[in-house]
């Protein structure tokens, strides 16, 4: 039995043990404020960055992850991006440590150095490669330590860099350390996001020194309606000072002579076969209208072409050429975007080529801040009053819609003189809409047989259009998943899909739902919304600490019909509601006709970045419309 002198002994001289032995990390001595809400803390996290010379730089990464649970256990593995001919990976390392310090690195299955295709889900081929190591952990806490160095030969670091120590919720940060050295002449540019301290410069003989630190940096923990983690979190964008390849350079300097080098590395990479051209020409003589021919040949790409990376030459930079696409009948983005490019000039249309940040809750572009910040290209084609935007990867996509992938957001328009920033069109309130009228008949016992017909609109059409090749019985299990619908019994239920520019598809469904309305004695409490009634409030919890951020305006309207059942009568109709806010507007009314009852609801969401303080205003308006939309009529029998 352990006294507790016994105790006390062990706790006085566990330090001395351990820094005594091969100890390091012990869990114990990480501070309790970085604790709080964290399922990881970073140990320590220091990168040396050198740029040897215009073309050539090197790259030290060592760092430290506790991890104090399994929530945070994909942050053991670790990826490291090279370039075959462009960057090499000196060396990867791993050492894993217990709670105590202790290492354990040889107990651990899968720290072996795997070296793979930087891109595995359809790709044909990439030069574009990583370094991996996927360890196995069973236990927690535990720390990983990692070390790795990669040398850039050529063209392969001339992309941005971003210093980013914490790249996760819920992980704190004890110490990190970012220093940069250069010759004269080669100093590269910096942008602070974050960074509570400047950076030092210090020269050293024929180097330049450039140094930041973070220390003691808690866990952020994520809100509801946040802006994107990148811009919440400490972190570092650096730029060369010269865009390299081969015998071409031009100083990094501006978005102009970063569309000028795209243009270099893509040159005399539009040409067609002949027959390619010839049929092109043709299909511009029998459709004298520019926007239906527009549309043709982008029809004509989406049924001969399909998605699939071929990242050869300089990995994800220079795109395949338009007659590998035409012969192969597959390309990547920049491939597929290319060829459409080079058809639409076969036939007269002029486009420009644009790089774009994709992903539905991406980070910005930082427009002040020149160079590559994509990751995807679409296409735009001027036309004299407007400009039709294309996304080329997609076989499926509606003709001139871009999505909540690409839509609204600084895209670099790529000239040769004159690469520029644009906005992608945005899908306000009126084109993100989904509207729905039920004819809904009800019984004594409180069951209902429905009748509906749900429109979707723009944005609110991605709602559906994943559904188009979806098997019946798989729609009705993901139709099920809406709320109130998991006990439906669907009778039928039936998707088509329309529109133009603007993507149209329509829901039908016949559906009955047993015991809809609670039953007391002689009295029916209906539900006033059957279809998708607004119950996602998020929690208010601890003071907010980030902006709010709404991403799209949509608005949803609804008329619903109840059939009254004989005998039955109106005991309590609700007011009707209006509730507005900053963010967003509701209405629910409810009228008696013809012993119906008629409800008419809308419900709109303003696209939004406000104050953090205006976060209890949201909660406050979700909240009572919540509220409304669980209002319930009362039926009583006649006598």
């Amino acid at each position: 039995m352990r006294t507790p002198l016994f105790s006390l002994f062990i706790c006085m001289m566990l330090p001395v043990l351990l820094s005594a032995g091969s100890f390091k990390y012990p869990v114990y001595v990480i501070n309790d404020s970085l604790k709080k809400n964290a399922h990881a803390v970073i140990r320590e996290h220091h990168t040396e960055i050198e740029y040897i010379d215009k073309a050539r730089s090197r790259c030290y990464v060592h760092y430290a992850v506790t991890i104090l649970n399994q929530k945070a256990e994909e942050q053991a593995d670790e990826v490291v991006f090279y370039s075959e001919g462009a960057s090499r990976v000196d060396f990867l390392r791993i050492h894993i440590f217990d709670g105590l310090g202790k290492e354990i690195t040889k107990d651990i299955k899968n720290t072996d150095v795997s070296d793979e295709s930087a891109i595995d889900d359809g790709i044909m081929y990439s030069d574009d490669r990583i370094k991996r190591i996927s360890p196995t952990l069973t236990s927690f806490p535990v720390t990983v330590e990692y070390e790795y160095q990669v040398t850039y030969n050529a063209f392969g670091f001339a992309v941005n860099t971003r210093w980013l120590p914490i790249q996760n919720y819920n992980t704190s940060l004890e110490w990190a350390t970012l220093t940069i050295k250069n010759a004269p002449g080669l100093t590269p540019t910096f942008m602070e996001i974050n960074i509570p301290k400047g950076s030092e410069e210090v020269g050293k003989s024929s180097k330049i020194y450039h140094k930041w630190s973070l220390d003691r940096i808690p866990a952020f923990s994520e809100e509801a309606f946040s802006p994107p983690i990148l811009e919440l979190i400490p972190n570092l964008m650096i730029r060369p000072a010269y865009l390299v390849y081969n015998s071409y350079e031009l100083p990094y300097d501006s978005w102009s002579n970063f569309g000028k080098f795209n243009s270099y590395l893509n040159s005399g990479r539009d040409e067609l076969p002949a027959a390619t051209v010839a049929a092109m020409k043709a299909m511009a003589s029998a459709t004298p209208d520019k926007k239906e021919l527009i549309q043709k040949i982008y029809r004509f790409m989406q049924k001969k072409t399909r998605y699939v990376g071929v990242e050869d030459g300089i990995g994800g930079w220079q795109t395949a050429t338009a007659t590998f696409v035409d012969t192969k009948g597959y390309g990547d983005c920049k491939g597929l975007v290319n060829y459409t490019y080079a058809l639409l000039k076969a036939a007269g249309v002029e486009s420009v080529q644009t790089l774009a940040k994709a992903g539905r809750d991406t980070d910005p572009i930082i427009s002040d801040f020149s160079g590559n910040q994509f990751n995807h290209v679409i296409l735009c084609v001027p036309l004299e009053k407007d400009s039709i935007w294309l996304e080329c990867t997609d076989q499926e996509q509606p003709f001139g819609f871009l999505g909540s992938f690409t839509n609204n957001r600084d895209v670099l328009l790529l000239k040769e003189n004159d690469s520029k920033l644009v906005r992608t069109p945005e899908y306000g309130l009126i084109l993100n809409k989904r509207s729905r009228k039920a004819e809904i008949t009800l019984d004594k016992s409180g069951n209902i047989h429905a009748k509906s017909n749900a429109h979707f609109y723009g944005l609110a059409f991605e709602e559906i259009e994943r559904l188009k090749q979806m098997p019946a019985e798989e729609k009705k299990k993901d139709f099920r998943k809406k709320p109130g619908m998991a006990d439906a019994e669907i009778i039928q239920l039936n998707y088509s899909f329309g529109g133009g520019i603007i993507p149209e598809g329509d829901e039908a469904t016949e559906l009955n739902i047993y015991n809809y309305a609670s039953v007391s004695q002689n009295r029916l409490f209906i539900p006033l919304i059957l279809f998708s009634p607004f119950k996602d409030v998020p929690a208010t919890g601890e003071k907010r600490q980030y902006p709010v951020f709404v991403r799209n305006s949509k608005m949803n309207a609804d008329t619903l019909v109840f059939a009254i059942p004989e005998g039955l009568k109106i005991e309590f109709k609700p007011e009707d509601i209006l509730l507005e806010s900053i963010f967003g507007k509701y209405s629910l009314k409810t009228e008696i006709k013809d012993n119906q009852i008629h409800v008419y609801r809308t419900f709109a969401i303003y696209r939004k970045l406000a104050d953090a303080s205006t976060f209890t205003d949201l909660t406050s308006f979700l909240r009572k419309v919540a509220k409304a939309d669980a209002t319930k009529i009362v039926l009583t029998t006649s006598n």
